[in-house]
């Protein structure tokens, strides 16, 4: 589970995303926001016990990410 997180949080992409955020890029401060908000929802469901599969859905939008922006696994 957390491979597909620190793929992203580990990755240069974010690390530009975060970098264009400081410098008042709205569409970082946009994605950042979108990924903090994900990121609640899947530590809100891993808190709570929730089902493996909503977990794993939760998952999924870190996936897309790392798709979507082209990081490669390590």
């Amino acid at each position: 589970m957390d491979e597909v997180i620190n793929r992203w949080f580990g990755s240069e992409c974010w690390a530009e995303i975060v970098s264009d955020a400081e410098g008042g890029c709205i569409d970082s401060i946009d994605l950042m926001e979108e990924v903090s908000d994900q990121l609640c929802s899947l530590t809100w469901h891993l808190k709570n016990t929730s089902s493996d599969d909503r977990i794993i859905y939760e998952l999924r939008y870190f996936s897309q990410l790392c798709d979507d922006f082209e990081v490669a696994e390590e």
